[in-house]
């Protein structure tokens, strides 16, 4: 629901789409399964865009659990990319198009192929033409929206055999602006880290048992040391009695008692090379009251992928603040 209303809080930086897709591959091919052939046609000296990278490894996991359903006695999956020039009248088309230079992301199946009823209402969140407890209706809202909220535009037509193609057009940005990101998110330093950004020590913070668990599992199944807080009073304590070093804050936004942002600041006060990582399911307009909303914050959105949890915290992990 937040990615269909773009109220998802984002961290866009340029991005090469081709790289996207080939760190997705592994996860791809264990999410369709082996009766379906995966296969990736990458065009080289593709342009660059501006978009969230975990949220883009949302739409192409999405994409692939929607192909694998239509495909049940197996079939093929391509992901195929490409520099395009949209004109006028394909933009009027589209709510928000803009012509231009895109890159294209298209996403083939041999499935079952989508009816005109179905393609009339596929993107509104709970739509599925499933059976009770097959679907919940919110995949392709989320692909919708997150591709909204990069600026761009979903075209749907036939795919390889009968089944269907999603184009996801992401308009392409100029050399200037990769550039100007480029140096603005640079590493300045990597003192106090270790060399192997999975051998760093994490305190995750979050007043949910179920949450803590899954991202202590997620976490030390790659060799990240975790510690953890219920609270950010707990997580002060922490802080001080310590032993070690803490290289990461991973904490949940909105808490009972001390919250994300006072949190952080008394954290990094008592140790002042920690990086932080704030997570929460709250829309921007909530999160924006907390104080986290500011140049140069680190955010990922609940609910996350593990290989999103794990992509966002070596980016931090691997930059300075």
């Amino acid at each position: 629901m937040l990615a269909f209303s773009r109220k998802q809080v984002v961290q866009p930086r340029p991005l090469d789409l081709n790289a996207v897709v080939e760190e997705s591959e592994r996860i791809l091919r264990w999410l369709v399964g082996e009766r379906i052939e995966v296969s990736l046609q990458l065009q080289p000296r593709l342009g660059f865009i501006k978009a969230d990278r975990a949220q883009l490894k949302q739409v192409v996991f999405n994409l692939a659990i929607h192909a694998r359903d239509a495909m049940p006695q197996g079939g093929r999956f391509a992901l195929e990319t490409a520099n395009v020039e949209v004109d006028r009248a394909t933009a009027r088309q589209h709510r928000d198009a803009r012509p231009g230079s895109h890159v294209v992301l298209s996403v083939r199946d041999t499935g079952t192929g989508i009816d005109e009823e179905t393609r009339a209402h596929m993107f509104e969140p709970f739509y599925t033409n499933r059976g009770v407890g097959e679907s919940k209706g919110l995949g392709l809202a989320a692909v919708y929206g997150i591709v909204r909220q990069s600026g761009g535009f979903i075209d749907v037509g036939p795919g390889l055999a009968g089944g269907t193609t999603f184009r996801l057009h992401f308009p392409r940005i100029r050399q200037e602006e990769r550039d100007v990101e480029a140096e603005t998110a640079a590493p300045k330093s990597r003192a106090g880290l270790p060399d192997d950004p999975e051998a760093s020590t994490i305190l995750v913070v979050d007043d949910e048992p179920k949450v803590r668990g899954l991202v202590r599992s997620i976490l030390r199944t790659r060799g990240y040391t975790v510690l953890e807080a219920d609270r950010g009073e707990e997580a002060l304590r922490v802080c001080r009695q310590h032993a070690g070093p803490i290289h990461l804050l991973l904490s949940d936004v909105v808490m009972p008692g001390l919250t994300g942002a006072p949190l952080s600041e008394q954290a990094k006060a008592l140790r002042p090379a920690l990086k932080v990582l704030f997570m929460s399911g709250y829309t921007d307009d909530a999160i924006s009251q907390e104080g986290v909303l500011r140049s140069g914050f680190s955010f990922i959105q609940k609910p996350f992928m593990p290989a999103a949890l794990l992509q966002k915290i070596r980016d931090v992990l691997q930059t300075s603040e």
